[in-house]
């Protein structure tokens, strides 16, 4: 290399023309390769895109919203990492090292030159392309399918992605003193706030009673990670707020790099991390992470408490012994001395635990006051919990408030007896999902697993309310004269059979007694067990309903509970009911069987003889009447003894299944197997 030219260097300037015109020497083809790749992503796909009289649809559009090529994801999360492990080889091979911090300039000016050079060859390239593809917009008149400003957002993006993963490349390479490790720490820094956050929220699922991973990281823990934000760039664009965030942390990254490069040992490379400060910071990072995998992974296979505590041990003792032996290069690393820092890391770490467990931060017991809250969200998941207000799918009122936090209260008096108890869900049990909106702005969430028959004096009146019903049911919501048309199809067995409703006056009346029977239907009824008699569609005007999801969906659809009488009358009265429903004359005989265990279930399922001599077989059309209007669906029943039911054809082949519920078990039945 020819670094005479230094010595003619201003002492003032930050620049030096020999590190840049040597940087450039070496790694120009990295940047020429970046240019064509970007070429073939954004210009060349346009022409190769562009609308012609044949071809009408085009991808142009996508091409700026990093929704058309996966491989433009990839290099964007790629290329920048490797300019950085590149630019900065030198500080990893000795010789290297030695020679060019030998030169007569300081190391904050090589951390500079650098630096710039690397931003240089990521965003020289990406400017020259928009200003090519901005020449192609003028040239084809795509106004239409991408603007000017379309392509200073992708610039911008990619620009502003590009110098965040170098900076993290840089960043960790002058930490750590191997290249291959410095490309793998810095995806795993990239990650590890998503990554850490999710093993620490799927932990305290089954240690903390009441908190909810699936709620944490459905708000804002996936989106932590840049690489995820990338990923998620084709749905959801970079905010300013993100923006002005990852300019910060840009900023931070560059300023400590440059601190850390000025302390950094040269004999230290080699090293898998080069500061001897920061050795307790891998090794219990990498000792806590095994132990939130090892307790996460005992705790899916349904370990109990001792268990996952078990899990814990086993797994962060292992994980400490890997960051050990990868920090000592050796598998020599048991002394009195490992042994020490373990035992102070599961002292720590059971103290921890032990304040959760007690929850001395009040947590778990935490309810906020009636006049602290604005609304609350009372479901049974957080799939919608952090929609606006306005999507009317909080509660509001201060009576039904009151009943969701009587309800909350009770189901805090079992919590202890919850704790590591698997969320699998026995015959009563829901998953239910409580989010106070605080007149502050702040969010109180919790989630349970309960018996909701233990709550129904408490979840009747709440559901039975009209705000929950307005909520909750959508054909409560709109106008009946937006319907265009109502399609009713039997709930199952013959699908052949179906209705339409397409006039008008009748489409209205339909609604109308539709309306009446969810305002009217009590708790019981809208929660059902039973079979449904069918399902009802009524598709919409285009655009003119707004759902408690915030979309506009061009149909509703809802269920035919067997409690819907009117309904059904007004079916009859048009002469529609017999095409609706399945009836008795649609099915030719009926086979029910009481079954003591899974393994008589899988012979009946087979078609099989049981074995038992009492088997019930009935041709009675008022019995087949009465056993469809009170069956219920094959799987939601799964106490033992338990009753299942066959519909037949005349060709003796099985229609479909269903199970009796033990309250809807008819007579004919009971006088039948009575003991």
């Amino acid at each position: 290399m020819k670094w005479g030219i230094l010595g003619m260097q201003s002492k003032t300037s930050l620049l030096s023309k020999a590190i840049i015109n040597n940087t450039i020497k070496r790694y120009y083809w990295m940047g020429a390769l970046y240019f064509i790749a970007l070429l073939f992503i954004v210009p060349l796909n346009i022409l190769m895109n562009l609308p012609t009289e044949d071809h009408r649809y085009i991808s142009i559009a996508r091409i700026f919203n990093f929704g058309d090529a996966f491989f433009q994801t990839v290099i964007l999360v790629t290329v920048p990492v490797l300019f950085g492990v590149l630019l900065f080889h030198y500080l990893q091979n000795k010789n290297s090292s030695d020679m060019i911090h030998s030169l007569p300039i300081k190391r904050d000016k090589l951390f500079f030159n650098h630096v710039t050079m690397g931003i240089l060859f990521l965003t020289l390239p990406v400017v020259i392309v928009a200003i090519i593809s901005f020449f192609i917009k003028i040239m084809y008149n795509l106004e239409a399918y991408y603007t000017t400003m379309d392509i200073i957002r992708w610039a911008g993006t990619t620009i502003l992605i590009n110098i965040l993963l170098f900076m993290s490349s840089v960043f960790v390479g002058i930490v750590t003193g191997l290249s291959i490790v410095q490309g793998i720490l810095t995806y795993i820094v990239m990650f590890l706030p998503t990554g850490l956050m999710v093993l620490v929220s799927l932990n305290l699922d089954g240690i903390l009673y009441g908190f909810s991973s699936d709620y944490y990281m459905s708000e804002s823990i996936l989106k932590l990670s840049p690489i995820v934000k990338v990923f998620e760039l084709p749905h959801f664009p970079l905010t300013w707020k993100t923006v002005v965030g990852y300019i910060i942390l840009t900023a931070i990254m560059y300023i400590l790099g440059n601190f850390l490069y000025k302390k950094r040992k040269l004999e230290k490379s080699m090293h898998v991390i080069v500061f001897t400060t920061l050795h307790h910071l891998f090794k219990y990072g990498v000792t806590f992470c095994f132990m939130l995998l090892g307790g996460l992974y005992i705790y899916a296979t349904r370990g109990g408490l001792y268990w996952v505590l078990f899990g814990y041990v086993i797994f962060s003792f292992l994980g400490f012994c890997i960051a050990e032996g990868i920090l000592q290069k050796s598998v020599r690393i048991f002394n009195k001395e490992t042994f020490k820092y373990y035992l102070a890391y599961l002292v720590t770490i059971g103290i921890l635990f032990l304040g959760i467990s007690f929850d001395i931060t009040g947590y778990q017991g935490r309810i906020p006051q009636i006049d602290e809250i604005k609304g609350v969200y009372f479901e049974n998941g957080f799939y919608r919990s952090n929609s606006e207000l306005k999507n009317n799918n909080i509660y509001v009122s201060n009576e039904n408030i009151k009943l969701v936090q009587e309800i909350h209260k009770m189901v805090l008096k079992e919590g202890n007896k919850q704790k590591f108890k698997q969320k699998s869900y026995g015959y009563n049990e829901r998953n239910i999902s409580v989010a106070y909106h605080l007149k502050n702005g702040k969010i109180i969430a919790r989630n349970y697993v309960i018996d909701l028959s233990l709550y129904q004096d408490l979840v009747k009146p709440l559901h039975e309310s009209m705000e929950s019903k307005l909520m909750r049911y959508d054909i409560l919501k709109i106008d009946p004269s937006l319907a265009k048309r109502i399609t009713i199809n039997p709930n199952e067995g013959n699908y052949r059979k179906t209705v339409t409703i397409a006039k008008p006056e009748e489409i209205k009346e339909a609604m109308e007694i539709l309306r009446q029977e969810f305002m009217k239907a009590s708790y019981e009824e809208l929660n059902d067990t039973r079979a449904a008699w069918g399902y009802i569609s009524v598709l919409l005007e285009k655009d003119s309903f707004e759902d408690m999801y915030g979309n506009k969906p061009s149909e509703i659809n809802l269920s035919w509970h067997k409690s819907f009488v009117l309904f059904e009358s007004w079916l009859e009265k048009k002469g529609y009911l017999e095409n609706a429903r399945i009836q008795s004359n649609d099915i030719h005989y009926i086979v029910v069987e009481k079954v003591e265990s899974q393994e008589e279930i899988n012979k009946f399922e087979r078609n099989e003889p049981i074995g038992k001599i009492k088997r019930l077989e009935s041709y009675d059309k008022s019995e087949i009447e009465l056993t469809l209007k009170n069956y219920s669906p094959y799987w939601t029943y799964t106490k033992f003894p338990k009753y299942i039911i066959g519909f037949y054809n005349d060709k003796k082949q099985q229609m479909f299944m269903g199970v009796f519920e033990e309250k809807y078990v008819p007579q004919f039945v009971k006088e039948f197997y009575k003991e």
